[in-house]
């Protein structure tokens, strides 16, 4: 978000029993840090009873500020987004590296945003 104050928004979504991405929760934050990423998960247990369960897997897309929810969410899963990965590989490695990782990963997301 940009203008006056550049904020960020922080969203929690889940996949329904059609495998479509529902929004649970939103909120407005003045960037990804450590502060913003510890208020997060409290304010998510209130409104979502089940968040902290084994069942529950946060994909992140390796922000070390989100590495301080670690010990807020103590039985969610961590995993990180394919997507980033991918890009990231493809920025340091050119793009046949990155269509062999998505490959390997059978990364969805793999038509879109490839450049080359």
């Amino acid at each position: 978000m940009k203008g006056g104050f550049v904020q960020t928004p922080l969203v929690a979504v889940a996949l329904d029993a059609e495998n479509q991405i529902v929004t649970l929760a939103w909120a407005i934050v003045e960037s990804e840090n450590e502060s913003s990423w510890r208020w997060s998960p409290p304010n998510l247990e209130e409104a979502i009873v089940d968040l902290d369960v084994g069942a529950t897997t946060l994909i992140s897309d390796r922000d070390k500020g989100l590495q301080a929810t670690d010990d807020e969410l103590r039985h969610a899963m961590r995993t990180f987004c394919t997507q980033h990965i991918a890009a990231s590989v493809q920025a340091k490695f050119g793009i046949e590296p990155r269509r062999k990782f998505d490959a390997a990963t059978r990364n969805p997301c793999s038509h879109r945003g490839v450049v080359g």
